[in-house]
């Protein structure tokens, strides 16, 4: 996905905290990925986002957390 280049569209000085307690610190320029009509790294991310999540629930089930 490399060669489909793209541009942090702003750098924020304080991050800002997710509900999750991640931290952003950029803002990502999804208009020039969209703008070539290919979908693989949204998807790749939604995927990696979902991945994570799955992870976390399926460790604390694992555990008996839940």
């Amino acid at each position: 996905m490399h060669q489909l280049k793209t541009v942090i569209r702003d750098v924020i000085d304080e991050p800002i905290l997710t509900e999750d307690g991640d931290e952003i610190d950029a803002i990502f320029g999804y208009k020039s990925i969209d703008d070539r009509i290919v979908n693989s790294p949204a998807l790749v991310g939604t995927a990696a986002l979902l991945m994570d999540e799955i992870t976390k629930r399926a460790v604390a089930m694992y555990f008996g957390d839940v």
